[in-house]
């Protein structure tokens, strides 16, 4: 009897590494939710500084982005686009640690809309963002890439 109780106890104790992944994930969602607000503000500058210095960003139908003033240069352009992002939201569907490095696995959901156009067009897709730990504990996107599950070309493909 006492040995399934202290069976009992050592699984009802919280794991370490669980907590610690769970601040992780807890600090990304906070990270996610700010990134979001500035991209419906149009607020670039404001996501810009969740990027590290030499980020790459691998967005779909476009060419790779490296480095965060080559990130900040694309940023601008989407801001003078005609489209204007209205909603953004992100799923984490799981975390992956280890040392330095965090990567993100999600899905998204984004509405955006064409002054002129009577609707909005929406999207939704996946996502991996590898986050890199800062030396004040802080993160910063090290790498990013997304791309729709809509297909562009309908369903013919391309």
């Amino acid at each position: 009897m006492l040995i399934a109780f202290a069976a009992l106890n050592v699984h009802a104790q919280a794991d370490p590494a669980s907590e610690s992944m769970e601040a992780v994930r807890t600090q990304i969602e906070k990270y996610n939710t700010k990134m979001a607000e500035a991209m419906v503000k149009g607020d670039y500058t404001s996501s810009l500084s969740m990027y590290a210095e030499d980020a790459y960003s691998l967005p779909s139908y476009s060419p790779m982005v490296h480095g965060k003033e080559s990130i900040r240069k694309s940023s601008e352009e989407m801001a003078a686009s005609p489209m204007k992002i209205k909603s953004f939201k992100t799923d984490i569907e799981e975390i992956i640690h280890g040392g330095d490095l965090v990567v993100e696995i999600g899905t998204y959901d984004i509405s955006m809309e064409t002054e002129g156009s009577p609707d909005p067009m929406n999207d939704h897709g996946k996502y991996v963002t590898v986050w890199e730990k800062q030396d004040d504990g802080s993160l910063k996107i090290k790498v990013e890439t997304w791309n729709s599950d809509t297909n562009p070309f309908g369903d013919e493909g391309m």
